[in-house]
């Protein structure tokens, strides 16, 4: 679940539950993915503001192939050093963090992602895999429950019309 670019590295969970992807894939779920990101140069603290309020991008529609341009919405940024920041982002355009970080000029040299949801990285090796602890699936199966909850209309039966 997740995809990430040829470019970046971090956290893929793998599942034979379709189900439970397709639900915490969705725009509308908005799973908290996590990012650290290593810029080329020093990153001035208003871009670091500018990061976090939204910034307009084009991102290519994957049906379509028509470019939309939208501000991303806002999100949590802090710093781990000059050229070094965190992102915990809600939303999974194509490219987005490269793609905002080059609307305001700067260039992206790594790109990791360190948790998705409640499932964290932690110290775990490029390449190495590990069986999600039963506190993770449990969360993940919570969040997809509450998805499917609020796509169905928060649960509430609709009265029958007379």
């Amino acid at each position: 679940m997740g995809r990430l670019d040829a470019d970046s590295e971090g956290l893929v969970l793998l599942t034979d539950d379709g189900k439970c992807a397709d639900a915490l894939l969705q725009p509308k779920s908005k799973v908290a993915k996590t990012y650290v990101v290593d810029f080329e140069r020093d990153v001035d603290d208003g871009d670091v503001t500018r990061l976090a309020d939204g910034v307009e991008i084009e991102t290519p529609q994957q049906r379509s192939g028509a470019t939309t341009t939208q501000k991303t919405r806002p999100c949590e940024v802090s710093r781990e050093g000059d050229r070094r920041l965190r992102f915990v982002i809600s939303e999974g355009r194509n490219r987005q963090l490269r793609r905002m970080a080059e609307a305001l000029g700067y260039e992206v040299t790594g790109l990791r992602r360190v948790a998705f949801g409640p499932v964290s990285l932690g110290d775990l090796r490029p390449g190495a895999l590990r069986p999600l602890a039963a506190a993770e699936v449990d969360a993940l199966l919570a969040h997809k429950d509450k998805v499917a909850k609020a796509k169905r209309g928060g649960g509430q039966r609709r009265r029958p019309r007379t």
